[in-house]
């Protein structure tokens, strides 16, 4: 989400701490296809995970989150190892509420620019509108 990008930002793109070669990249995808084409192919693939030696992951990701399934599945079948004994590359520790223990090397602000929800709506309805009147439709 959102995290993922300022992260991005403020870090530069995070790499893995395994290579991985294109078989397998290519195995892993075939893998997510034929669980994401199987009714049950969520459950199959946290068991999966956890049977290959990382039920942590396995346990908490969030439901067909496959993105995060295929690169706990690429640090298994590469290192052997899962993910959680790689060395995070950024240190994100926030121990209190308070901010008292943020360690990071920049002053991280938050600003929210925010609409009236009545007035949003308005926007978002004459959007629709103009979308159906279109002659060129949708």
């Amino acid at each position: 989400g959102t995290c993922s990008y300022l992260r991005w930002y403020m870090n530069g793109k995070t790499g893995a701490s395994y290579p991985s070669s294109q078989q397998v990249n290519a195995a892993i995808e075939g893998k997510i296809r034929r669980l994401v084409s199987h009714s049950r192919g969520w459950e199959f693939a946290v068991h999966m995970l956890a049977q290959a030696g990382d039920p942590d992951t396995a346990y908490n990701l969030a439901r067909n989150d496959w993105h995060r399934f295929g690169q706990a599945l690429q640090a298994i079948l590469v290192s052997g190892q899962s993910r959680g004994v790689f060395p995070s590359p950024h240190n994100y520790k926030l121990d209190h509420t308070d901010g008292s223990e943020w360690d990071c090397n920049y002053d991280f602000q938050c600003y929210f620019l925010y609409q009236q929800r009545a007035e949003l709506y308005r926007w978002i309805d004459l959007r629709c509108e103009h979308m159906l009147v279109d002659p060129r439709g949708l």
